[in-house]
């Protein structure tokens, strides 16, 4: 069976294996032992860019959507989403919906912000990049003690290497890693005197709360270089 590019995205837990030869051409395709259903949200619209981020981890899989529109009192383009679905062993069911929380009630939906830009997921834990919150990014850990039935949700609060804080173009959140206790954020725009180097922001769960430890940069920053654009 040959799989090609698709809008939809295809969650197994099986291997794939690229035919032919190396290099491969940008749409690749693959040849796969078997194959579930695509995966869709239950809201997805056209445009969404459902599927822009994946990760998974056991049986929980966190789906982004940075382009997907919000409403709660009004109605906020771009805001962003991102699903979590749950694997019973023969295929995925959407289980949960989270964003940035509701406007009027201290949550953090802004227009435009593109949550879901990247997501990452471990046992209790998932983070969410929003690389245009504010023009500058933003990124968000959620918690969970029961499978993901209720969360918790924690804005992190980044100290950028810039001593005049983070500028407009930053892509805070435009990549995110966690292992454990530990999580990377990536901010591939950050300047700090030479534009676009990128840098990455390394946080550790002390106490509860999430708390930046470090900044990293390359150790041969150049302009451009957008360091951190991947974690």
């Amino acid at each position: 069976m040959k799989v090609y590019q698709t809008k939809g995205v295809f969650l197994h837990g099986i291997n794939i294996i690229p035919t032919g030869t190396p290099p491969f051409p940008p749409v690749a395709v693959f040849s796969v032992d078997q194959i579930g259903n695509p995966v869709t949200a239950s809201d997805v619209g056209n445009g969404d860019n459902f599927g822009r981020a994946i990760d998974m981890t056991n049986t929980f899989a966190i789906i982004g959507s940075p382009n997907h529109s919000l409403t709660y009192d009004q109605t906020y383009s771009l805001a962003g989403s991102a699903y979590i679905f749950e694997y019973d062993g023969s295929e995925w069911s959407e289980i949960l919906k989270i964003d940035a929380g509701d406007p009027t009630d201290n949550g953090d939906v802004m227009a435009g912000a593109k949550f879901g830009t990247a997501v990452a997921i471990n046992e209790n834990h998932i983070v969410v990049g929003a690389e245009s919150y504010n023009d500058t990014g933003a990124a968000y850990v959620f918690e969970t003690q029961d499978q993901w039935s209720t969360t918790s949700i924690q804005k992190l609060t980044i100290t950028p290497p810039n001593p005049l804080g983070l500028n407009v173009g930053d892509f805070v959140g435009c990549s995110v890693s966690i292992d454990g206790d530990r999580l990377l954020i990536g901010a591939r725009g950050i300047d700090n005197g030479i534009s676009n180097q990128g840098a990455v922001f390394a946080f550790n769960k002390i106490g509860g709360t999430w708390s930046q430890t470090q900044t990293i940069i390359s150790s041969v920053p150049f302009s451009g270089g957008e360091f951190g654009v991947s974690v």
